[in-house]
């Protein structure tokens, strides 16, 4: 591999070899996604997917040329973009909204790198006449170089916990890896050979630097301790290999490779078993950077208009909609009032599930003495982020009628020889309900009326406390 070119040069080739973008680790349990470089769509842009390769997204849309690195944090992408005239440093969300120019000088600012807590930059500048390493705060403000070197000082990226910098230097002849305290003292130099070594990455744990070398004519990736011993060849091919990009957890390594016929990105394990392409277009696919987004919060919409009528027993109702963006909505958490069930005013809520489509539905019931209620639902996702929403449950007066007992019909006998034409009759009627304890119960005509010789119907009304009526005769 040539020495690498002056920095105008480089920029002159970059729709061929896409190569400025740093990878910067991340340990995080969130949501995987490795950004990219790709032509795909007539010039150099940024994109996004899956670590499987699925869900290609585009994120920015310029007729210039963009490139990219994921911040530590994962929130934010730092990229180079010379859509203002000449390669500056951007920052943008990690959906591609918010794009911001952090730099503004006439030579170039390229490489950009994270801090792990997401507050700083680091990255290599042309202006003071050749490649040196500076350090910027995220919003682009107190830029300060680091090295101060003839030669080229350049590919920054952070250790995970923040507090060294490994980079490229030609300063003692040729292309090596050299590591510096956070502030740019103390280089040392980690690589000692007549090839050239470029882009290096610590792993998560900060235990391994990956990196590219080309002994054997063509350049290959490389896996070594953070103090530059047990360096280990991981890939073997004929073409060339570059750009390695940890995965969070550690395990699995991205990288560019044109073994196929053109940069395409790949993915292998740590050990450099198991490569697997990811990209397949005509053009290039480079520059991955693997990257955990922040685990966005779940979300949790209550459902309107639920009621329940008193003493109706239980039944089961959609109560919410739950989602999130990185679990699968049936493996989320919905709790009501902190628990698995709550009871308020008479109300409860239980049996809480939710299904795939983020469904959530419970069982609810109202006792006879209950009242309009309130629950909190809180869902919660793997990541233990949570979102609540307030249930409310009106609650209607029962409709169930009341029970009335009746006598059998009666036949009553005037006295024998007697030219009386009536009689008193007494009976007892009685009612009872699911709710009301003594509901009214009024008899037409009453018990101890005066009945006639012949035949009168006795209408019975039993009503109770919430209104509801019911009615009988004998």
């Amino acid at each position: 591999m040539k020495l690498r070119q002056p920095i105008k040069t480089k920029f002159s080739i970059i729709l061929f070899s896409a190569m400025f973008l740093l990878t910067v680790p991340i340990i995080s349990a969130a949501q995987e996604k490795i950004a990219f470089t790709s032509a795909r769509d007539g010039n150099p842009e940024i994109y996004i997917m899956n670590p499987d390769g699925s869900s290609q997204t585009r994120l920015t849309n310029n007729p210039a040329d963009d490139l990219g690195s994921v911040s530590l944090n994962g929130n934010k992408i730092a990229f180079v973009s010379n859509r203002d005239g000449n390669f500056e440093i951007y920052v943008m969300n990690a959906d591609g909204t918010g794009q911001t120019r952090l730099t503004n000088n006439s030579s170039g600012d390229f490489m950009p790198a994270f801090s792990p807590d997401g507050n700083k930059i680091v990255f290599t500048s042309m202006r003071d006449g050749n490649d040196e390493i500076y350090v910027m705060n995220s919003d682009g403000t107190s830029q300060t170089r680091l090295t101060t070197n003839a030669v080229t000082d350049f590919e920054p990226a952070f250790s995970p916990d923040g507090s060294k910098i490994v980079f490229v230097s030609q300063r003692d002849g040729n292309l090596e890896i050299y590591v510096m305290n956070a502030n740019g003292t103390i280089p040392t130099r980690l690589t000692n050979n007549s090839t050239s070594e470029t882009f290096p990455t610590f792993s998560p744990d900060g235990s391994k630097i990956a990196f590219t070398s080309d002994p054997a004519g063509n350049r290959d990736i490389y896996v070594m301790n953070a103090n530059g011993t047990g360096q280990t060849r991981l890939t073997t091919d004929s073409l060339f290999d570059d750009s390695p990009s940890y995965s969070p957890d550690g395990s699995k390594i991205a990288f560019e490779s044109n073994r196929d016929g053109n940069e395409e990105i790949y993915v292998m394990n740590a050990d450099g078993s198991s490569q697997v392409r990811l990209t397949n277009n005509s053009v290039l696919d480079g520059a991955p950077s693997w990257s955990s987004l922040p685990n966005a919060a779940p979300t949790i919409t209550a459902a309107s208009g639920i009621s329940r009528e008193r003493d109706a027993g239980a039944s089961n109702s959609s109560i919410a909609t739950a989602n999130d963006a990185e679990d699968a909505e049936n493996t989320l958490s919905v709790t009501v009032n902190g628990g698995a069930s709550a009871t308020s005013n008479g109300v409860t809520v239980s049996g809480i599930a939710v299904d795939s489509s983020g469904n959530v539905t419970a069982n609810i019931s109202a006792t006879c003495g209950a009242t309009n209620a309130n629950f909190t639902l809180r869902v919660t996702d793997s990541g233990a982020l949570f979102a609540e929403a307030t249930l409310n449950v009106a609650v209607t007066s029962e409709t169930g009628l009341p029970v009335i007992t009746l006598p059998s019909n009666i036949v009553t006998y005037l006295p024998l020889n007697s030219t009386d034409t009536s009689k008193v009759v007494n009976f007892t009627v009685s009612a009872t309900d699911n709710c009301d304890a003594n509901p009214t119960v009024t008899a037409v005509p009453a018990s101890g009326s005066v009945f006639t010789v012949g035949t009168t119907t006795v209408n019975v009304t039993a009503t109770d406390a919430s209104g509801n009526i019911a009615t009988g005769s004998f």
